[in-house]
């Protein structure tokens, strides 16, 4: 061996091509073994594909021909005058037992020229009422929920699955029997004016012949059949006798492709979900015995054709051919092992060194140096410890990183804690278990649940599962209980935690304590409510000081109008219009305030939205570019009337100021809905500019407004009258087209009382 001992490590591999010719030889015999056997077995799959393809076709083909034969008896004038006339005649009359003859005389010369046609049955689309049937008893009683009978309403011809029958029908030995496989086709019988009927059909599945002898000739223990996404034969397969013979019972829907050795669905089933269509590797058939196959889909149907073929005979040419071809390959690898053998040693061992140095670099010794010689593994040598050095170096840096992160994350002020997949806390900071009330060791171990009160446990159920779903939580604000029982308000986010490979172990939370924020929240709101308290009584005392006055004022105006009627010219009958105008709106907004601040009890009766809208537009002054469009609808509400007259009398106030001098409509629609009770579902919209989005949310607030000369409690006013009704008020609109205000108002009393018993008495509304 020395004699390669100054050999540079290019020559010793030269020096082993050389010694070592045979190789290429046994490359190119290894080459040509798996390409043979790769084509052989490509040509094997090709043709279980072909098979099964061609199979799946011809039960498609079949299929879409017995659809097209439902078609065409469904658009058979015939059928369509004859079905037509049994929808609208009494059943006891003349053209009724006429038209049901002529179609039994018509069915029996169908069911008499095509044997795949078993029972035809006739149902009125809008009813579901059976017309017309034959056979002993009907297809079936509950077609209307059959997907295949909702499809034919909706006008496609739609074939159901492969089921047992209902009732007793005649199986393929000419007696009847229940539970026999069955199939229907149920398409749409068309008038000249819409839908007559549907059309269902019993379609004998016995005459479905899935098997391709001429295709099959090649192979004795080839098997070919049809099954449902199930995995159970919906046609007969080739060895029919012992089949029937195993299970004395019919294949169709009693076998099912399951090995018998394990109770595991077929192998061949369940590649489909991996998008493998052939199974080459062998598994257990139906009967046990070990075989190869190929499945199709059929398209249009959730069925498969199926053919399988003994893989002793599939792969007996394959195992021939290996046998031949490995006894020369291996003649020809032993002769170059004994050579190989000498050399390897020599050539291995400093690779075996760079090994064992990895091996100790992997367990943490950076301290590893490997010597260098003067040939190709020297330099890879040379390279390993510049390598363990740069490793070394980042080993350092890494070490830094996690001691800075460590310390960022125990005097970080806010509580920060780390919890596994199951939400079990794994590590905290000492400011954690400080607010808590724990040492830090108390803390860990403990799930998540335990450090939140019990109103809290599903919101923290909720922001785990989010977490779990979209991988962070932002600023979930729950109540969190400390040891000793108090509780306190904090907001919560979490961000995923993952190990070294990139694997999800747990997340990282920060709890922040906002009990500071809510304290100063609260004193602010109080102080709010003082003030708007204050300014309430105030604006309650103002409005009904005024009231009076404005009264005998405007009765003042009208006396002089009428005194002065025919004696005035344009612009003084101008001047006491714009006063009357006046003295309305401020009587309008005095009303406001007072609708609001009463606390009137409802007086509630049986009343016609049309008279209540009706009522509401006498009420007001209507301008002649503006119309307002009433409800045509016939509905009637309990409610007090009056106070849903304060409601549309704001509503239409505000619509005609938001249309101004535009021409423009307001409609109101009205329709009854079923939601828990009957409801009245009322829409008021107008074609006015629309109401900025960022508006919206505020235009039900107290004395918000968005005019100079608004309360800002008109329709606060209407969602406090609407609310005691037990109803709702909502808007929506397109700004620059519509708004629209929707009101839901229960309809009858008996709804109303109870939804006056469920609620809690109202107290006096003020600021």
């Amino acid at each position: 061996m020395m004699i390669f001992g100054s050999f540079s490590y290019s020559k010793k591999l030269i020096s082993l091509m050389l010694l070592l010719s045979l190789i290429p030889i046994a490359l190119i015999g290894g080459s040509f073994y798996v390409e043979k056997i790769n084509n052989e077995t490509n040509s094997l799959k090709n043709q279980l594909n072909s098979i099964s393809g061609i199979g799946a076709q011809n039960v498609e083909k079949w299929i879409n021909e017995r659809k097209s034969n439902t078609e065409n008896i469904a658009t058979n004038q015939l059928f369509i005058l004859n079905t037509k006339q049994l929808r609208i005649s009494d059943p006891h009359s003349t053209d009724f037992f006429d038209s049901q003859f002529v179609l039994e005389r018509q069915a029996d010369v169908l069911i008499n020229n095509y044997n795949w046609l078993s029972q035809i049955m006739i149902t009125d689309p809008h009813t579901n009422k059976i017309l017309f049937f034959t056979g002993i008893e009907p297809i079936s009683y509950n077609l209307n929920t059959q997907e295949h009978f909702i499809l034919a309403k909706q006008g496609i011809i739609s074939a159901s699955d492969i089921h047992p029958s209902e009732g007793a029908i005649e199986n393929e030995y000419g007696f009847y029997e229940v539970g026999v496989p069955t199939l229907f086709i149920s398409a749409p019988i068309r008038g000249e004016v819409g839908l007559e009927g549907i059309l269902t059909i019993r379609i004998n599945v016995f005459e479905m012949n899935p098997s391709l002898k001429s295709l099959i000739d090649d192979y004795s223990t080839v098997d070919t059949f049809v099954i449902n996404s199930e995995g159970f034969m919906l046609s007969k397969p080739n060895p029919t006798k012992q089949l029937i013979d195993s299970i004395n019972n019919r294949p169709e829907l009693e076998i099912q492709m399951i090995d018998p050795q394990t109770g595991d669905k077929s192998k061949i089933l369940s590649g489909l979900s991996e998008g493998k269509t052939s199974n080459l590797d062998g598994y257990n058939n139906y009967l046990g015995k070990n075989v190869v196959g190929s499945i199709t889909p059929i398209s249009g149907t959730d069925w498969y054709y199926v053919v399988e073929i003994s893989k002793d005979e599939a792969f007996y040419e394959i195992q021939y051919l290996q046998i031949i071809l490995t006894s020369a390959i291996s003649l020809i690898l032993i002769s170059v092992i004994g050579g190989s053998l000498v050399f390897t040693n020599h050539l291995v061992r400093p690779i075996k060194n760079l090994k064992q140095a990895t091996l100790q670099v992997q367990s943490g010794n950076f301290d590893v140096n490997l010597p260098a010689t003067n040939d190709e593994i020297g330099a890879l040598a040379k390279s390993f410890n510049k390598m363990v050095n740069s490793l070394k170096e980042s080993q350092s840096l890494h070490e830094s990183a996690v001691k800075k992160y460590q310390d960022l994350y125990e005097k970080s002020p806010g509580l920060n804690r780390t919890i596994n997949l199951e939400g079990i806390i794994t590590d905290c900071n000492i400011p954690y278990a400080r607010a808590f009330g724990y040492e830090r060791d108390e803390v860990i171990g403990k799930s998540i649940f335990d450090f939140c009160s019990k109103d809290s446990i599903p919101d923290i159920r909720r922001s785990f599962e989010l977490w779990k779903n979209d991988g962070e939580v932002v600023n979930q604000e729950m109540i969190f209980q400390r040891r000793d029982g108090t509780t306190f308000p904090g907001l919560l986010s979490a961000s995923n935690l993952h190990d070294e490979k990139g694997n999800l172990v747990g997340s990282n939370t920060v709890i922040r304590d906002i009990s500071d924020i809510r304290s100063a929240q609260k004193v602010i709101e109080e102080l709010q409510m003082k003030r708007l308290s204050v300014i309430g009584e105030l604006t309650a005392r103002i409005a009904h000081d005024m009231r009076n006055p404005l009264s005998v004022l405007k009765n003042t105006v009208e006396m002089l109008i009428l005194k002065r009627e025919g004696k005035m010219d344009e612009h003084e009958n101008s001047q006491w219009t714009r006063v009357n105008r006046a003295i309305d709106r401020m009587q309008h907004q005095i009303e406001d305030v007072l609708d609001y601040l009463r606390n009137t009890p409802l007086t509630k009766k049986d009343h016609y939205l049309s008279q209540i809208v009706s009522d509401s537009i006498d009420r007001i002054h209507v301008p002649e570019h503006i119309t307002i469009h009433p409800p045509l609808e016939s509905i009637t509400i309990h409610c007090d009337s009056e106070k849903l007259e304060v409601v549309f009398v704001n509503l239409f106030m505000n619509a005609i100021q938001a249309i101004g001098g535009q021409k423009g409509a307001i409609t109101v629609t009205g329709k009854e809905i079923s939601d828990r009770g009957d409801f009245v579902l009322i829409e008021v919209k107008d074609t006015g500019p629309g109401i900025p989005p960022e508006i919206i949310p505020k235009i039900f607030d107290p004395l918000f407004t968005t005019r100079q000369v608004g309360t800002g409690l008109g329709l606060p006013s209407c969602k406090n009258i609407i609310e005691k009704h037990g109803g709702t008020i909502s808007v929506s609109s397109i700004v620059g087209k519509e708004t629209k205000f929707t009101i839901k108002l229960p309809k009858n009393k008996e709804w109303n009382e109870f939804l006056n018993t469920s609620e809690i008495q109202e107290k006096e509304i003020s600021f």
